[in-house]
C-alpha cells in the first residue's frame, strides 16, 4: 500500500521509477511485474509488485495521489483519510464545528483499517464521503474496487502504527509553511464555503499546533521525502 503525505504531485512517477531500478522500461500496461516482494532479495528489482498481491502506497498530498491515479489508471484504488472522519450526526452543526479535526482521534481508524484489509484481500468497499459543509459524513458512498495498487492519502496517516504496518511505501511531500497556509485559504474559501476569519482561527487554533505535534514528527516514518512539491523537477 502506498502512502502520500503533504504537497504537490509532480515527481511520483519519477520516484517510483527510481525505486524500481533497473525497471525503467516497465510499461504500465503490463499485467504485472516483479516477484511480489519488497524489498526484493531474489531478483535485480528493488521494487517488485505481483498482480496477486496489492501494493499499498501511503502519502500526504491529494494532488500527488491523483497524479498516481492518472498514471496507474484502473490498476489503482484511492482512499482519502478525510473521508474517514467519524460520523457525528448526533451532534448539532455548531457542536460539530467545534471538533478538532486535525487530531488523530477525529478519525474512524477502525473502519479505515477494515477497508484497507478488505481491498488487499480482493474485496470492494463502500467508502464514506465526507461533507465539509456540514462537518459530517454525507449520505452518499463511493464504491472502491480492489486493484494492484492501493493509495492511502492523508496528512495524519503516518501517526498511526496500525496504518503504518499496512503500507509498503510511505511518501511525505514536504511543503513550505507559507505555501501550506495560502493553499488552505484558497481551498477552504473557494471549495468549502468557509470565511477567511474561520480559516485563520482554525489554522492558529488547531491546524498549526496539530501539525507540529503529529504531522511533522511522523515524517521520520517516510521512505521517501519529496521537497518543494510540484516545484521539484525530479
Amino acid at each position: 500500500m502506498i502512502t502520500i503525505k503533504n504537497t504537490e504531485v509532480i515527481g511520483w512517477e519519477a520516484a517510483i521509477r527510481g525505486m524500481r531500478n533497473p525497471m525503467n522500461s516497465w510499461d504500465k500496461s503490463d499485467s504485472y511485474y516483479g516477484c511480489g516482494n519488497y524489498p526484493c532479495n531474489e531478483c535485480d528489482q528493488e521494487l517488485c509488485i505481483n498482480r496477486n498481491q496489492a501494493f499499498m502506497f501511503g502519502g500526504n498530498d491529494l494532488a500527488l495521489a491523483k497524479k498516481l491515479a492518472d498514471y496507474f489508471g484502473d490498476r489503482l484504488s484511492l482512499l482519502r483519510h478525510d473521508d474517514y472522519y467519524k460520523k457525528n450526526d448526533g451532534l448539532s452543526l455548531e457542536e460539530r464545528a467545534k471538533i478538532n479535526y486535525d487530531h488523530p482521534s477525529a478519525f474512524d481508524t477502525e473502519l479505515l483499517l477494515e477497508h484497507l484489509d478488505a481491498l488487499k484481500n480482493g474485496s470492494a468497499v463502500n467508502c464514506p464521503i465526507y461533507d465539509y459543509s456540514i462537518h459530517d459524513r454525507g449520505q452518499d458512498i463511493r464504491i472502491v474496487e480492489p486493484s494492484d495498487v492501493i493509495i492511502l492519502e492523508g496528512i495524519l496517516i503516518f501517526e498511526n502504527r496500525d496504518l503504518l504496518s499496512r503500507l509498503d511505501i510511505k511518501v511525505f511531500v514536504d511543503t513550505d509553511p507559507d505555501v501550506r497556509i495560502l493553499r488552505r485559504i484558497i481551498r477552504d474559501v473557494k471549495e468549502r464555503g468557509r470565511t477567511l476569519d474561520s480559516v485563520a482561527m482554525q489554522y492558529l487554533g488547531t491546524v498549526k499546533p496539530m501539525h507540529e505535534a503529529f504531522v511533522e514528527p511522523s515524517k521520520k516514518h517516510a521512505d521517501v521525502i519529496i521537497p518543494e512539491g510540484g516545484n521539484n523537477p525530479v
